[in-house]
């Protein structure tokens, strides 16, 4: 069983800007273990990204704490690293974005 939770953020650079500059943000991908390193959670990506290209997205984002595999998968898929955020006390957050 794999599972796919998305949770849609809208990032803008300010109040006037959110409706004209929203990029999609894919909080979390969760894929059972049975399921990983055998091309599901690409194939997922790869749908939810058509999925927002569909719906007029020109890029989309997400994130992954520095300690995990995540990173690497992500920038395998093509995402770029944009940002990061570090809090105290917790791991580097990586943000990333992709052109469609």
């Amino acid at each position: 069983m794999y599972v796919l939770i998305v949770i849609f953020y809208r990032v803008a650079f300010d109040e006037q800007q959110f409706n004209k500059c929203s990029v999609p943000f894919m909080n979390m991908l969760i894929l059972d273990k049975a399921f990983r390193r055998q091309g599901y959670g690409a194939q997922l990506v790869a749908h939810w990204e058509n999925m927002m290209r569909d719906w007029g997205a020109d890029s989309v984002m997400t994130s992954s704490l520095s300690d995990e595999f995540a990173q690497h998968f992500y920038r395998k898929l093509g995402y770029c690293d944009t940002g990061s955020l570090l809090l105290p006390g917790e791991a580097l957050e990586i943000l990333f974005i992709k052109d469609l």
